[in-house]
């Protein structure tokens, strides 16, 4: 409360001493440029978000891929000779990449600045690059949300430095500076993005103003650090430099975002502070719509039991200040209750929605926030919801009378409510129908891009064949357009490689050869012209993956030549291309399927590993990969896999205990190792599989990580690992693993559940104890004892395989044959009545008794050859239980 009280009285000192400092003059004049930046950082905090405040023209996306031709078709345009209109136009056409805020804009704006540097090089002179180009190009790379971002855009700024030292002209300013700074900031590294402010104060070159304070104020606003947020609008007015309505508004986006307790209330009694003092004069900055958008987007994060009170309120106290942005006001505060993830946000939405309907406020925009609300909403009536709301737009926009009519995103937010239902049909339907309402006269609802890649996207996570040929018929047909309503569909590679996924996912070959087909469409697609399509990492990964799963030798090795073809145009300068982790994992995983492969998996595990060294940091080993040589490793049938198989998983800890979390081994990890000890049959297996089982629980207790905590199938295979050793005492073993794993869940049901498997094991390991006749006798009990305990637990009941089992145990511990026939008579008995003989059990059964023994058990269902007449046998009640007679009969 103390530390609340005294930001509160901080801030009003902050906002008292901003009003005397202007009021005597005392604050430094912004340039025009920063001005201009600063207009368009009050819509994003970071410049050329509209580009015609810089002059800049918005470009197509058809007129964007061909003016980029001449910059990337070196054959047609070799250097030298690049047009002249395109040399002018090249910041329209950069700023046009930049604008799709992708990596391939990113990428392909930073090619066509390398072939202009290229051409000045070349001595070109109608070159004239200037700062602006490297700016744009940085910025690209800021919106691109690329893991690498940060990295990339500082790459163009050294780039620009390096040329600054032959042309002065090309000193780097704020405006590159602050699109470095955005893109650290939008990465989450306020580390990096201050460190480039300091690097900008720090140069006597440049005049820092206040539009670059506001630059790293918006990254403390995304990152809701109040605390530096609140120290650097400080820091600006005691340097004089004069704090705007954009600063403010930053400080109050970063209570916003901040997980503090009350911070809603502290947005909320900043904007107070502001608004009292404009209203009596000592304050010439008034809060606008977005300040109290921002507050109310607070109290909705908040989500307490006040908050649409104090959102209603601040409205209201909007509203009668005569705001013009009323609409806008209410859209943001619905926007804000859309990407809460609150329960009930939908349905505040729709009341908030009704209300502005009441005040006829409404509009297209309004309708499609509170379809966003549903699609971002995990609630099982979205598509239900969803559609009524669809419906009444179109009754609306029937009427004519107020200004709401369903667009291309109304349509798409309901598609999407469809397939998170699982109701793939009635989103295809939709998307057809949204086109056949464009053909019908509704030009405004032409199907874009991103709703077509939405709905391949979702035909691709099915794996059956009529998903993967709609995929591809909507493919087909936006790929050569019969009539105007699809021309804002520009197929991309995510449209084909989406495609390739849904084939990919069928595991068969005449799938794989239609990705194929696919990955071809899409080449010519991109030498025709289209930019967005050029294949990408992911498209030759999807197309590896579809000829892996055809589960065909000769198709992993077609796999393998895509995979160095990948290589190939990467070394050539293809960074669209660069070979990921998830390439070599993929074919690792392949080759790890056949026997006598283990030397192909390694070999791919090398090139991951050689490439990684040689700077590819995307081709970085991980737990995947290490996973994949683990188990190629475990399944090569050699007398030392199970060792070698141990040796990777400590190797692959040592990597994650060092730091590197993509290194993290996991229970799959684990249990794939135990199971190569299970498989050895070495003396030494039980020992050696359950000390791995300790290590996993030792990792799990010590970190509280559920990554290590061992599952059933761990136990299971531990116990199996006992029952294959040739120990003596491997069935005590084996039944005090189960008691332990008893113990633990009844200690916490969240651990690791006894099944029938694992009392199956343990059964299993006492019926092949070797040894002297007490040994054996003692090991008869445990199978008996385990076998009554599994019939009376609510942990399962005996299956097939448990009688079946337990046989074996009578034929090999119980060397009197009266005795064993008592004992296998009364477990039939029980066998026939649970529905569970099957035809193991039949042959278990023959192979522990006497011909004499088997007809007295089975009467005229045995030959006079002590054959059992399995045909005479009632199947169909003893063994109604048992899928595989289910399918016999």
């Amino acid at each position: 409360m103390r530390m609340y009280l005294l930001l509160f009285f901080v801030t009003y000192l902050t906002l008292v001493r901003s009003f005397l400092y202007r009021s005597l003059g005392f604050c430094r004049k912004p340039s025009r440029l920063a001005n201009t930046i600063e207009t368009i950082q009050e819509k994003q905090y970071y410049p050329f978000e509209s580009p015609t405040q810089l002059g800049l023209k918005s470009e197509n996306e058809a007129g964007l891929n061909n003016r980029t031709i001449p910059f990337l078709n070196t054959q047609k345009y070799p250097l030298g000779s690049l047009p002249s209109w395109a040399i002018s136009d090249s910041l329209n056409i950069l700023n046009g990449w930049a604008k799709t805020s992708s990596y391939t804009g990113a990428a392909t704006a930073t090619s066509i600045l390398k072939r202009l540097e290229d051409e000045a090089d070349f001595g070109n002179s109608e070159i004239e690059l200037s700062v602006m180009h490297y700016s744009i190009v940085s910025n690209a790379w800021a919106k691109s949300n690329d893991n690498e971002a940060g990295i990339k855009a500082e790459e163009v700024l050294e780039k620009l430095i390096k040329r600054s030292k032959v042309h002065s002209s090309l000193t780097p300013n704020r405006v590159i500076l602050n699109c470095i700074i955005h893109a650290w900031s939008k990465q989450g590294n306020i580390k990096r993005a201050e460190d480039v402010f300091a690097r900008m104060k720090a140069d006597p070159k440049i005049e820092v103003e206040s539009g670059d304070y506001n630059a790293l104020l918006a990254a403390y606003a995304r990152e809701g650090d109040t605390r530096k947020a609140e120290q650097l609008l400080k820091a600006m007015l005691e340097l004089k430099m004069c704090p705007d309505l954009i600063s403010y508004n930053c400080v109050l986006d970063a209570w916003r975002h901040s997980n503090e307790p009350g911070a809603a209330e502290r947005a909320n009694s900043i904007l107070n502070i502001m608004q009292r003092n404009f209203d009596s004069g000592a304050f010439e900055i008034n809060p606008n719509a977005k300040s109290y958008s921002i507050v109310a987007s607070a109290y909705i994060k908040s989500d307490t039991k006040e908050s649409m009170t104090k959102i209603n309120q601040l409205l209201s106290l909007a509203e009668s200040r005569g705001f013009v942005e009323g609409t806008y006001l209410y859209n943001t505060v619905l926007d804000a209750l859309a990407v809460s993830s609150k329960q009930d946000a939908p349905f505040k939405a729709e009341e908030m929605l009704d209300e502005m309907m009441k005040k006829g406020i409404a509009n297209t925009i309004s309708y499609n926030t509170v379809l966003k609300a549903w699609q971002l909403s995990n609630r099982k009536e979205a598509a239900i919801r969803s559609k009524a709301i669809l419906d009444c737009m179109e009754r609306l926009n029937a009427d004519n009378k107020i200004d709401v009519s369903p667009d291309p995103f109304s349509y798409a937010a309901v598609i999407q409510c469809y397939i998170k239902s699982g109701e793939i049909s009635k989103a295809v339907s939709l998307f057809h129908k949204m086109l056949d309402n464009c053909r019908a006269g509704r030009s405004n609802l032409k199907p874009n891009t991103t709703t077509l890649n939405v709905v391949l996207n979702a035909l691709a996570k099915y794996s059956d064949k009529k998903s993967s040929e709609e995929a591809y018929k909507l493919l087909c047909m936006f790929r050569d357009p019969g009539d105007s309503c699809m021309e804002n569909v520009k197929l991309s590679s995510i449209s084909y490689t989406s495609v390739i996924d849904a084939f990919a996912k069928n595991c068969n070959l005449d799938a794989a050869q239609k990705a194929e087909e696919v990955f071809e469409l899409m080449e010519a697609e991109f030498r025709r012209g289209n930019l967005q399509a050029k294949p990408n990492t992911r498209s030759f990964n999807t197309l590896m993956n579809a000829w892996v799963q055809t589960g065909q030798k000769e198709n992993v090795v077609h796999a393998e030549q895509l995979l160095k073809r990948m290589e190939s145009e990467y070394e050539s300068g293809n960074h669209d291309v660069r070979p990921s982790v998830y390439s070599y994992s993929i074919l690792m995983h392949g080759w790890s399927k056949f026997p006598g492969s283990l030397g192909n998996t390694t070999g791919v595990f090398n090139r991951m590993v050689k490439a990684y060294n040689n700077g590819n940091k995307e081709a970085k080993p991980n737990s995947h990969s290490f996973g994949s040589l683990i188990y190629a490793t475990a399944k090569s049938g050699r007398s030392e896999a199970p060792i070698e198989a141990e040796r990777l998983l400590k190797t692959l800890h040592k990597h994650y205990r060092r730091g590197d979390e993509a290194a993290k081994p996991n229970t799959q990890t684990f249990t794939t190792v135990i199971n190569s000890w299970a498989k050895a049959g070495r003396p030494d297996s039980g020992e050696r599989a359950q000390a791995l089982l300790e290590w996993m629980i030792d990792l799990y207790e010590e970190e509280n990580d559920v990554s290590f905590k061992p599952n059933e199938v761990s136990w299971n295979l531990v116990i199996s690992a006992w029952a294959k050793s040739r120990v003596f005492s491997k069935a005590i073993q084996a039944q005090q693993l189960l008691q332990r794993m008893i113990k633990r869940y009844n200690a916490d049901n969240k651990e690791a559940k006894p099944n029938t498997h694992v009392y199956t094991a343990v059964i299993n390991a006492a019926a092949y104890t070797t040894g002297e006749p007490e040994e054996k006798k003692h090991a008869f009990k445990i199978a008996d004892h385990v076998f009554n305990s599994l019939d009376k637990s609510a942990y399962g009941e005996p299956n097939h395989i448990t009688y079946s089992t337990y046989f074996s145990a009578c034929q090999h511990l119980i060397p009197e044959e009266n005795i064993r026939f008592t004992a296998i008579e009364s477990r039939f008995q029980k066998c026939c009545e649970e529905g569970m003989v099957s035809s193991l059990v039949l042959q278990k059964v023959k192979a522990a008794l006497s011909d004499k023994q088997l007809k007295a058990l089975l009467k005229d269902h045995v030959s006079s050859d002590g054959l059992i007449m399995v045909k005479k046998l009632p199947m169909s009640k003893w063994g109604r239980k048992v899928k595989e007679n289910k399918k016999q009969l």
